[in-house]
Protein backbone atom coordinates (compact mmCIF):
# COMPACT_ATOMS: atom_id res chain seq x y z
CA UNK A 1 0.00 0.00 0.00
CA UNK A 2 1.37 3.40 -0.95
CA UNK A 3 1.46 6.19 1.59
CA UNK A 4 -1.13 8.94 1.18
CA UNK A 5 0.43 12.38 1.20
CA UNK A 6 -1.22 15.66 2.15
CA UNK A 7 0.38 19.08 1.80
CA UNK A 8 0.83 19.13 5.59
CA UNK A 9 2.71 15.81 5.50
CA UNK A 10 4.94 17.14 2.69
CA UNK A 11 5.71 20.21 4.86
CA UNK A 12 6.63 17.86 7.71
CA UNK A 13 8.88 15.88 5.34
CA UNK A 14 10.66 19.11 4.30
CA UNK A 15 11.28 20.02 7.95
CA UNK A 16 12.50 16.47 8.64
CA UNK A 17 14.90 16.62 5.67
CA UNK A 18 16.17 19.99 6.92
CA UNK A 19 16.95 18.42 10.30
CA UNK A 20 14.66 21.01 11.92
CA UNK A 21 16.27 23.89 10.02
CA UNK A 22 19.88 22.96 10.69
CA UNK A 23 20.73 21.96 7.10
CA UNK A 24 18.64 24.70 5.43
CA UNK A 25 15.90 27.02 6.75
CA UNK A 26 12.22 26.24 6.28
CA UNK A 27 10.80 29.26 8.11
CA UNK A 28 11.41 33.01 7.98
CA UNK A 29 14.08 34.31 10.32
CA UNK A 30 12.92 35.47 13.71
CA UNK A 31 14.52 38.82 12.98
CA UNK A 32 12.50 40.96 10.62
CA UNK A 33 13.60 44.39 9.49
CA UNK A 34 11.60 47.39 8.30
CA UNK A 35 12.26 49.90 5.58
CA UNK A 36 11.08 53.49 5.29
CA UNK A 37 8.68 52.50 2.52
CA UNK A 38 7.34 49.26 4.01
CA UNK A 39 6.31 49.06 7.65
CA UNK A 40 5.70 45.30 7.68
CA UNK A 41 9.37 44.47 7.15
CA UNK A 42 11.32 41.74 5.44
CA UNK A 43 12.86 38.45 6.44
CA UNK A 44 16.63 38.69 6.59
CA UNK A 45 17.23 35.26 5.08
CA UNK A 46 15.82 33.13 2.34
CA UNK A 47 14.03 29.89 3.13
CA UNK A 48 12.19 26.95 1.56
CA UNK A 49 8.48 26.37 1.96
CA UNK A 50 5.72 24.27 0.44
CA UNK A 51 3.32 26.35 -1.64
CA UNK A 52 -0.09 24.93 -2.42
CA UNK A 53 -2.60 25.95 -5.09
CA UNK A 54 -4.67 24.49 -7.89
CA UNK A 55 -5.02 21.21 -5.99
CA UNK A 56 -1.25 20.64 -5.95
CA UNK A 57 1.95 21.69 -4.22
CA UNK A 58 5.44 22.89 -5.16
CA UNK A 59 8.68 23.70 -3.39
CA UNK A 60 9.45 27.42 -3.41
CA UNK A 61 12.30 29.60 -2.14
CA UNK A 62 11.45 32.94 -0.52
CA UNK A 63 14.09 35.49 -1.47
CA UNK A 64 16.14 37.07 1.33
CA UNK A 65 15.31 40.72 2.17
CA UNK A 66 12.12 40.33 0.17
CA UNK A 67 8.68 38.82 -0.07
CA UNK A 68 9.33 37.49 -3.57
CA UNK A 69 9.86 33.85 -4.35
CA UNK A 70 11.45 31.56 -6.89
CA UNK A 71 10.14 28.13 -7.84
CA UNK A 72 12.44 25.26 -6.93
CA UNK A 73 10.19 22.62 -8.47
CA UNK A 74 8.17 23.52 -11.53
CA UNK A 75 4.40 23.66 -11.44
CA UNK A 76 1.92 22.41 -8.91
CA UNK A 77 1.96 18.63 -8.63
CA UNK A 78 0.14 16.11 -6.41
CA UNK A 79 1.53 15.93 -2.86
CA UNK A 80 2.85 12.39 -3.30
CA UNK A 81 4.78 13.37 -6.41
CA UNK A 82 6.45 16.29 -4.61
CA UNK A 83 7.25 14.03 -1.63
CA UNK A 84 8.98 11.63 -4.05
CA UNK A 85 11.04 14.52 -5.50
CA UNK A 86 12.03 15.76 -2.04
CA UNK A 87 13.09 12.27 -0.94
CA UNK A 88 15.08 11.84 -4.16
CA UNK A 89 16.89 15.16 -3.55
CA UNK A 90 17.46 14.29 0.10
CA UNK A 91 19.03 16.57 2.67
CA UNK A 92 22.24 16.95 0.68
CA UNK A 93 20.52 17.90 -2.58
CA UNK A 94 18.14 20.33 -0.90
CA UNK A 95 20.98 21.95 1.06
CA UNK A 96 23.04 22.35 -2.13
CA UNK A 97 20.05 23.85 -3.94
CA UNK A 98 19.51 26.26 -1.04
CA UNK A 99 23.18 27.33 -1.05
CA UNK A 100 23.06 27.97 -4.81
CA UNK A 101 19.90 30.06 -4.49
CA UNK A 102 21.39 32.07 -1.61
CA UNK A 103 24.60 32.61 -3.56
CA UNK A 104 22.61 33.95 -6.50
CA UNK A 105 19.91 36.00 -4.77
CA UNK A 106 21.31 37.28 -1.47
CA UNK A 107 23.71 39.90 -2.91
CA UNK A 108 21.07 41.17 -5.34
CA UNK A 109 18.29 41.41 -2.78
CA UNK A 110 20.52 42.91 -0.09
CA UNK A 111 21.64 45.65 -2.47
CA UNK A 112 18.02 46.43 -3.41
CA UNK A 113 16.99 46.40 0.25
CA UNK A 114 19.78 48.82 1.21
CA UNK A 115 18.73 51.16 -1.60
CA UNK A 116 15.12 51.15 -0.29
CA UNK A 117 16.28 51.81 3.27
CA UNK A 118 18.03 55.07 2.41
Amino acid sequence: MTERWSSKKVEQLLVQLSHNGKSFPTTPSARRIKTKQYSYGYSTRGYFYIDGAYGGVKLAYVLPYSTGEENVTSGYVPSGQLADRLMAMGTTGLAATYRNLEKRWKPIMKREFEEQSR
